[in-house]
């Protein structure tokens, strides 16, 4: 049965019955692809997203084209939102045309599939004609070839992919996670059902804690190194110690990317220097699980185009 998308409001849009969970149904979009959506969420999505409907379609996409669809509720939905990366600059918005184009091409010299009116979302783009403008503007810098003919696929040029290659640079080469947290009995259960398979979940991570780790040289060189040998430091603030405040700290300057988590009842409690950044929030271990998941998924990983 086909109709309109609640996510983007397009018609095309597949529905069918979510056996397994009554309450829910499967969809099928042509641009916000696989998902699965509580009936009462879609009803009111329209009050819910707020100019943000276009960041979950492209949350929606970019998980059923990584063939982990997501299953959107009330609960989850501004969770979801916040796992998009928000680029700041035209710049930042031109590599994600860069990467897209590189992981669709295959090989060098080949054509990725792209079309602007399903395809927007993969560029977290309001619609097809931004999304148009944005490869306009990679070809303007010289990283798309122009069209030959209206409508001929695009291709990157040599310093197109050139730019892939910068951008894999900056993605994590270490397999490394180091976990900075309070080590109290309180965190245990955080630690072996939340953190620790969070980010294992990502088949690319492995998780440290520094406590588990035997040396016999001063603990604070201990967690220096292994932060400087880390592809990504996973920061969480419940129970405001000072410890993580550093290590979060020393992994920014480093370069490393930092993900910022804290349990719900800690919220209030964490210093003005760091509320400004999208900290995790959660209030179980299998929440935490979950959450931790997706946001690695969504702006850590490599990129396939650039992990060639």
């Amino acid at each position: 049965m086909e109709g309109q998308c609640p996510i983007c409001e397009q018609s095309g849009a597949e529905r069918s019955l979510y056996a397994t969970n009554l309450g829910y149904a499967r969809r099928r979009c042509p641009r916000c692809g696989d998902f699965v959506i509580e009936e009462l969420c879609a009803l009111g999505l329209g009050e819910s997203l707020k100019g943000t409907r276009y960041l979950l379609s492209a949350a929606a996409r970019a998980a059923s084209d990584a063939e982990r669809p997501l299953t959107i509720t009330d609960a989850n939905l501004t969770d979801i939102i916040a796992t998009v990366p928000k680029d700041r600059t035209l710049f930042e918005r031109v590599d994600r045309v860069v990467v897209l184009f590189a992981a669709r091409s295959g090989n060098y010299g080949a054509h990725p599939k792209w079309q602007p009116s399903v395809d927007y979302p993969l560029l977290a783009a309001r619609d097809a004609n931004e999304a148009q403008y944005l490869v306009d503007a990679a070809i303007h810098l010289g990283y798309v070839d122009p069209p030959i003919t209206f409508g001929s696929p695009p291709s990157l040029t040599v310093a197109g992919w050139q730019r892939a290659d910068e951008l894999r640079q900056l993605q994590p080469d270490s397999r490394q996670a180091f976990v900075a947290m309070w080590f109290d009995k309180q965190m245990d259960a955080a630690w072996t059902e939340g953190f620790k398979p969070g980010i294992e979940d990502s088949k690319y991570f492995a998780a440290l804690r520094i406590d588990t780790v035997n040396h016999n040289g001063k603990i604070d060189d201990r967690i220096v190194a292994e932060i400087r040998r880390s592809g990504l430091v996973v920061a969480d603030f419940t129970g405001n110690r000072g410890g993580v405040y550093f290590e979060a700290g020393l992994a920014q300057g480093l370069g490393i990317p930092v993900i910022w988590t804290c349990r719900k009842d800690g919220i209030k409690d964490l210093h003005f220097d760091t509320r400004q950044f999208n900290h995790i929030e959660w209030e179980n271990p299998s929440e935490l699980r979950a959450k931790l998941h997706d946001r690695i998924a969504a702006t850590v990983l490599p990129s396939s185009a650039v992990r060639r």
